[in-house]
């Protein structure tokens, strides 16, 4: 079974503030009962990024991720609350880019478009045993990371920025459906 749902509406952006909407697009798809999530950044906002990396920073990104059943007439059941953390620096003597996602081991590479991928887009597992027929909302937020604080600050700026700060927030409703192969 291949099912696919797609396409992307921002819900909320503030353009008043100078918060850009560095988004590009959300896509989910399902590939046999799991459901997938994949996040795009848009091209400018990658190529600044990029630029920041390459004079030595390290980059802390972060998407929040929320998975909603929707129910006609009642509440949208909340099944899921996941945040993926991507982590980008460029080693200036060696010439190569470390990458990291919580959790994980880093992974070097001197692949500039490697470097490019890991930083713009991210696909993760939503729901495995996603049901045929139901109604799926996927919201989708993105954040960078300060660096150089101390871990305590990480958690405050965490908290007050993903539930108080004006950024984009992405929403995607849709059915899942079967396809033919």
């Amino acid at each position: 079974m291949w099912a696919l749902l797609q396409g992307c509406a921002p819900v909320a952006t503030d353009g008043e503030l100078g918060v850009i909407d560095p988004i590009d697009s959300v896509a989910a798809t399902v590939q046999g009962r799991d459901l997938y999530v994949e996040t795009t950044l848009k091209p400018l906002m990658v190529q600044q990024l990029m630029t920041r990396v390459r004079q030595g920073e390290f980059l802390t990104v972060r998407y929040r991720l929320r998975l909603y059943q929707v129910r006609d007439g009642w509440l949208d059941r909340e099944l899921l609350e996941k945040d993926v953390t991507h982590r980008l620096r460029f080693h200036l003597i060696t010439e190569r880019f470390e990458m990291q996602e919580e959790r994980r081991s880093a992974v070097y590479s001197d692949d500039n478009d490697e470097a490019v991928r890991f930083l713009s887009s991210s696909r993760e597992l939503l729901l495995s045993q996603a049901t045929v027929g139901e109604r799926y909302r996927i919201e989708v937020r993105f954040h960078m990371e300060p660096d150089d604080v101390p871990w305590l600050f990480h958690l405050l700026h965490r908290i007050i920025d993903f539930r108080q700060s004006a950024s984009a927030l992405h929403t995607l409703t849709q059915r899942i459906e079967d396809r033919p192969h």
